[in-house]
Formats: structure tokens, sequence, C-alpha cells
């Protein structure tokens, strides 16, 4: 091993670029032919999750060769959205940044760089200061110069262009041959998402998406031969603990990969769930904000639909807009997945605290909560150990409580649930009446049959959304299985009310 040390994984959250830059090939050849090859080039919106390295992709390719581009008359420049107040400040800093970038590339044309001083030097009115600017830009075309503006966290953009007007202006200067310069937008949100507020449908008819996703596993791999440096050896069960927590998006694949070479650095040894737990508060971080997005526009309550149901108020298409996103992906069983197990145990803790369907949540939490009575007056405090050993049929659906809580546990700690039905399913709960029916008779009359059928049609509403096949919930049996849960629920109360007034 080297005399000196360093984390290869040290600059992790900071914009990567040349020999650290990974992966993305195929990004990177759209950029190339769509933006810098192309004599006429056409707009591009990267579109991708939080940290998911869309700032490192545009700097890697645009940003950084900027004074090889130069070389071709090809000028770019960075703007970060948030910096200007409006679209007025927006427009300054686009002939602002041109002319310093006419500057560091020595160029010789002293009348477009007198033009652009004399401009912004001036304190025109709006529509003067647009005119002004298309014809700076008129211009450089006429000069041989191509100019391409990468607009960074652009989703500021439905607040700083409220009115709408930015976006109208933006895409005139984009789309008019004689002053057109080549956007290329960076946000969180597709474009028709971040101007749904306004009327801007002909802004995005402009641009070519390019969404940016998880890591494939040919790129975590490259990704993870970082760690040779420090001589530190990536085996198949390192490689597939890493895949399997982070699903290769590369923030949070860094961030473990950190950690890993922390303690390897330390002490020439690493524990896998230690590490973990050690880049947990980095992984929770970087949910907790992916979740404030998922909120503003309802899309966590049908993420949360479609991954784990009932699907009330999600679609196919809902579906397949999170799945080009990269946010999940069909799996072997006819369901959905999240990129990540480690996310999916987190959205587990998460809905469990969002009533998605009210009145199934209430039946689900009062059902729970009488078994646990039931059960601990039959079996004591430790009833799940008696209640497998009573019924020998019901372990496997225990162990399975069980290794859900412990994984919750293990990833979250405090946050983690301590009742082991929080990890149950309509028909686990029913398996456990029916197992001692003698004891919930009396609470819920009728028979094992009657309820049988209703928990079958609870079941099969509460099931997450298939991709293999059309399942749609009838409005019918959404009322049905309603009757049912108020059903439920009456007896449970009735039931309360029987043992308030006589307690012995």
């Amino acid at each position: 091993m080297q005399d000196y040390f360093y984390n290869p994984f040290a600059n992790n959250g900071n914009i990567v670029y040349d020999d650290n830059f990974v992966g993305r090939q195929d990004e990177i050849r759209t950029i190339q032919q769509r933006v810098i090859n192309s004599p006429q080039a056409g707009c591009l919106a990267i579109v991708g999750a939080p940290r998911i390295g869309k700032s490192s992709l545009v700097y890697h390719t645009l940003i950084y060769p900027k004074n090889i581009l130069a070389e071709r008359k090809i000028l770019t420049f960075r703007i970060n959205l948030p910096d200007v107040k409006n679209h007025q400040e927006l427009f300054r800093e686009f002939v602002k940044q041109t002319l310093e970038s006419l500057d560091d590339a020595d160029s010789e044309d002293e009348f477009i760089l007198i033009k652009g001083k004399s401009l912004l030097e001036k304190n025109l009115q709006w529509l003067d200061l647009q005119s002004e600017v298309r014809k700076f830009f008129k211009k450089l075309k006429r000069s041989n110069w191509r100019i391409i503006a990468v607009i960074d966290e652009f989703d500021q953009a439905r607040h700083i262009f409220k009115d709408g007007v930015g976006f109208q202006a933006l895409r005139e200067l984009a789309y008019q041959p004689e002053w057109s310069i080549c956007l290329v937008t960076v946000s969180r949100r597709y474009l028709y998402e971040i101007g749904n507020q306004v009327d801007i449908s002909n802004l995005p008819g402009i641009f070519k998406d390019e969404i940016l996703r998880c890591f494939s596993q040919e790129e975590l791999r490259t990704l993870l031969n970082k760690l040779q440096k420090i001589d530190f050896d990536v085996t198949n069960e390192c490689f597939q603990f890493i895949w399997d927590n982070t699903g290769g998006h590369p923030h949070l694949a860094s961030a473990l990969s950190f950690e890993l070479a922390n303690s390897w650095l330390n002490s020439q040894k690493y524990n896998l769930e230690e590490s973990l737990q050690e880049a947990t508060s980095e992984f929770l971080k970087y949910y907790d904000n992916l979740i404030d997005i998922l909120k503003e526009d309802d899309s966590l309550d049908k993420l949360l639909q479609i991954l784990f149901g009932p699907v009330i108020t999600a679609t196919k298409f809902d579906a397949e807009k999170f799945v080009r996103y990269g946010l999940i992906k069909p799996n072997n069983y006819g369901y959905y997945q999240v990129f990540s197990s480690h996310f999916e145990n987190y959205l587990r803790l998460v809905e469990r605290s969002r009533d998605l369907w009210p009145l199934w949540r209430d039946t689900e939490r009062k059902l729970r909560s009488l078994i646990t009575e039931i059960m601990e007056t039959e079996y004591g405090e430790d009833w799940p150990s008696q209640l497998e050993k009573s019924r020998p049929k019901l372990k496997k659906m225990i162990d399975q409580f069980r290794e859900a809580q412990e994984k919750e546990k293990k990833s979250f700690g405090g946050r983690a649930s301590t009742n082991l039905l929080d990890f149950s399913y309509p028909m686990n709960l029913y398996e456990i009446i029916s197992s001692h029916w003698n004891l919930f008779e009396k609470i819920l009359n009728q028979d094992k049959n009657y309820w049988s059928a209703r928990f079958q049609l609870l079941a099969k509403l509460r099931n997450p959304m298939a991709h293999i096949r059309d399942e749609i919930i009838q409005e019918h049996e959404r009322q049905i299985a309603e009757g049912y849960c108020q059903e439920i629920l009456y007896n449970l109360e009735e039931y309360k009310r029987r043992i308030y007034s006589n307690p012995n």
C-alpha cells in the first residue's frame, strides 16, 4: 500500500469530472450528438432524482472542456437559476456569461464585446432588453459562434417565472434560427411538471428529455474500482451488498463506499452491516429530501399505492412515469419494486404513517390491536413464540414478520416499528383469527366462511399494483369492501363496549 492514504470517495456530494467521472456513456453520446456536434444543436432537458449525477454530467461534458470547445467556436457556460430573481436578470446573465466566455477564449470579436458590455450598462425595460439580447446573439451567430447555456436547478423556474413570460422568452431565444442559442436544463422534474402552474405547453416541445437513472451493475463496478487505490478488494459479496442497498444510486453507493474505505484505511478490515449503519444518516437525509419532492404533487401517495397497495388513485400511467424516472422497476413476481431494498424498507415506514385509504387504515390498526390484545391474554407478552408452538403452520408467517421487523430496526433504529403485526397483510391477520376462531367468534359474529370471503376481497384491494395484468379495482368492489370495514369496526366497538360495561 502507498505511504500516503486518502479516501477515494472523500469528494462524495461534489461535482465529479474528468478522470473521476464514471459511466453515463449513452448520455454522453446524446449530448455530443444533439448538443455539441450538430451544426443546429437541439435543446436538452437533463432530468433525474436528487444527487443522481445531473450536474456532474453537464459539467464533465460541457463546462470542464470549455477551452477545447471554444476552439470549435462553441461557447459554454452554466447559470444556477436560483441566483437570478426574474427573467430580466436571467437574460442579462446570458449576455454576461457569454462575454466572460469570449474573454476566456481570447476572442478577437471586438465589436461583439463592445456591444455586449454596452447592453449590460443600460437600464432597459423588458421588451427593449429582450430585443437587444436577441440582436446580440444574432451578431454572435453571424460570426459563427455557437452558444450552449446550461441552466442548473431549473425547478426554480416555477417560482421565478410564475407569470409565464420567462418560459415564453426562453423558447423564443432557443427556437428562432436568427439568434438561437442551445439550452440545456438540469432539473429534478420534467419540464411539463415545472410549468404546470402556467401555460408553457410549447416550451417542453423544443427539448429532448434525457433521464438519468441509477447506475447499471457495470457502471457500479466501475465506480467501485476506485477502491483499488487503497488495495480494497471488492468481493462478489461486497458488490451484491452495495447493489442491494443502493440500487446503483451513485450518491448512495459513494456514501456507503466512503464508510467501507474509511474502515479499511483505519484497520485493514471492514464490516458491511456496520458500514451501512455509519452511512444511514446520509441515506436518510437523501430519502427525506426525495420524499419532500414527491409530496409536492401528490406523487408520494401514488408511489406508495403502487408498491404496497391499496391502489386507490394511482394508475398505470403513474407507474410508467416512475419507471421512466428510475424510481421503480417491474420485479419477477408481477409487481413493482423500488430501486433498492434499503429504500423500500424506508418507504414501508412512511406508508404506515399515511392514510392512503383512511377507512381501511383504521380497520387494519384496530384489528392488529385486537389480535395483539387477545393473543397476549391467551399466551402472555411473548405471544408470537407461543403462538408458533401452538400453531406450527403459522411459524413461517411469523418468521417473515420478524425478518422484516429486524431488517427495519437494523436500518432505521428508533424509527422502526416495535409492533410485529405492523408487518402483516389482511390474510395474515385472518390466518391468526381463524386459527383461534373460538376466541374471535363472539367478537366478529357470523362464521369462518363468512369472514374468509370478506378478508379475501380486502386482501385483493390491499394488494400493490401488478405490472403483468390489468387488475383494476372496480368502484363497486371498493364500496363493498368499505361496507366490510364498517362491519368489522362496528363489531369491534360493540366488543369494547361490552368489555367496559362488564369488566369481569
